[in-house]
């Protein structure tokens, strides 16, 4: 989440740059790296453990200088987890 952009622009164009910097270290792990959900996500084989996921988009966040302009957020579609019974 680019906490840092001074504009609406701004911040999209450094969330784009990270995508593509994030799609860039994927590909280092295989040619089917690139899969994309319908929502543009990155759904890439073989990356099972959400901490080399994460590991994965800080590399790409700092390799870009961006460390202080990002924050990690996550939307987890957390209705999956519910139980009718808690």
């Amino acid at each position: 989440m680019p906490i840092g952009a001074g504009s609406f622009s701004d911040a999209l164009r450094l969330s784009v740059e990270v995508y593509l910097r994030l799609g860039e270290l994927l590909a280092k792990h295989s040619k089917y790296a690139l899969n994309v959900g319908d929502e543009g996500a990155y759904s890439p084989l073989g990356i099972r453990d959400p901490n080399e996921a994460f590991g994965v988009l800080i590399e790409a966040i700092e390799t870009l200088g961006y460390r202080e302009k990002f924050i990690l957020a996550m939307d987890a579609a957390a209705t999956a987890g519910l139980h009718e019974q808690s």
